[in-house]
């Protein structure tokens, strides 16, 4: 498929990495964010004299600036507040079930208390259980736990309403309260309708980027028919089937939208894309994309495999399957490529992501206590060989490659038409 290699090629990249200083001298005149990935680049590719004193003092002003009371980060100081305040661990822990302990009460209330069956009691206790659902309805949960150890006596002893009224007694502790305001001041709290909100504006601008992807690839295959080429599959929500080789633990078993040439033996995928409204969300997917690609390369090739998809099952031949491969330093093969309509951004030298794990490291919670330099020669060890922190090392490089990988769709069609 000459006329699409060649229109990949030619489609334009709006996006870039930020540059890196050039040397020791421009890292340590940065910004603290330009300096720290200056010094994680250099370690990665073992080429670091003086990188690591970089990284030590541009973490510790990354994370002094995160601790900042007026400034700072709201998600970094509530991490810490927890980390040194004993009832805050305690209401941390207590959240984290909270809305499953939740639905637990009110499913006892509704066996006891619920609306429809209390026609049939006498009007007293009609009006205890119509008072103690509505305690369950509204979340009070320690006026709840005093007047179930009068009514029902299932409820009371439950340890999910005990969990619940503990919770609720925390919060009027001052640490508790600080804590609270903290995670409210990063973002709404999960199960709220601010949250809920934010999910549905996300979910359409997921949807906008995905209708004009799939818009101009519907162009782009029309085109190539009319060139002669083979008629082209378009296939949105291709999913890896069950039982398929290789390692799948965190790896992308659904693509979003591609392009198949039908053949005798299985079709052969001639354009893989994964659409994201932003380079940021698509920056956050490469890692899982590199994952899913890797066990693409497992594929039997001389096996056909029967990928379910929205628009019906397609047969892809292994053989094509192995083609996808990733090739050196995480580089994407050209066929596969992020998809975003969003306009021209320069990503930033240190991603969001890779800034919040650096912050949330053991060690960078201890400087921020201590503020003694040495806590932090253990963050720059564990990059060097931690797993966990490899998406961390391999941030700046893979923010390169995702710039030569993400297209806008229309660039892609614009380059097409443009072809012959």
């Amino acid at each position: 498929m000459e006329d699409l290699a060649a229109a990949l090629a030619a489609t334009p990249r709006r996006h870039r990495a930020a540059p890196l200083p050039a040397d020791l001298a421009g890292a340590r005149s940065a910004p603290a964010d330009v300096a720290l990935a200056f010094a994680i680049e250099s370690l990665r590719l073992g080429d670091h004299p003086g990188a690591r004193e970089i990284f030590i003092d541009a973490l510790a002003a990354l994370i002094a600036r995160a601790a900042d009371p007026g400034t700072g980060d709201s998600a970094f100081q509530a991490l810490l507040l927890r980390g040194g305040d004993a009832s805050v661990q305690e209401y941390a822990a207590l959240r984290v079930q909270a809305a499953r302990d939740a639905r637990t009460v009110r499913r006892l209330v509704d066996a006891c208390a619920h609306p429809g069956k209390l026609p049939r009691a006498e009007t007293n206790e009609r009006q205890r259980l119509e008072a103690l659902h509505l305690l369950a309805r509204a979340g009070r949960w320690q006026d709840l736990l005093s007047m179930a150890g009068r009514i029902d006596t299932a409820v009371a002893q439950h340890p999910a309403l005990h969990r619940l009224a503990r919770r609720d007694a925390l919060r009027a502790l001052p640490a508790v309260s600080q804590y609270t305001m903290l995670l409210r001041a990063h973002g709404p709290a999960g199960g709220t309708e601010a949250a809920a909100m934010q999910g549905r504006a996300a979910a359409q601008a997921g949807d906008s980027a995905e209708a004009q992807t799939v818009a101009a690839l519907a162009t782009i295959a029309l085109v190539l028919q009319r060139r002669g080429h083979v008629g082209l599959e378009l296939a949105r929500g291709l999913k890896t089937p069950r039982g398929f080789p290789g390692e799948r633990r965190k790896a992308k078993d659904e693509w979003d939208v591609a392009l198949i040439e039908p053949g005798p033996g299985g079709g052969r995928i001639v354009l893989l894309g994964e659409v994201k409204a932003s380079p940021a969300s698509a920056l956050s997917d490469f890692s899982r994309l590199h994952r899913g690609l890797l066990a693409f390369a497992q594929a039997d090739g001389g096996a056909s495999y029967l990928f379910s998809s929205a628009d019906g099952p397609v047969a892809i031949s292994g053989a094509s399957l192995r083609e996808l491969a990733p090739l050196k330093e995480r580089a994407l093969p050209p066929r596969v490529v992020y998809f975003s309509p969003a306009p021209a951004q320069t990503l930033p030298p240190l991603s969001a992501a890779s800034k919040a794990v650096l912050l949330r490291e053991p060690a960078s919670l201890a400087f921020a206590r201590t503020r003694d330099a040495g806590d932090l020669l253990p963050v720059w060890e564990a990059l060097r060989a931690e797993p966990r922190l490899r998406a961390t090392l391999h941030q700046y490089e893979t923010a390169r490659r995702l710039c030569q990988a993400l297209l806008h769709p229309e660039d892609l069609m614009f380059a097409i038409q443009r072809g012959r």
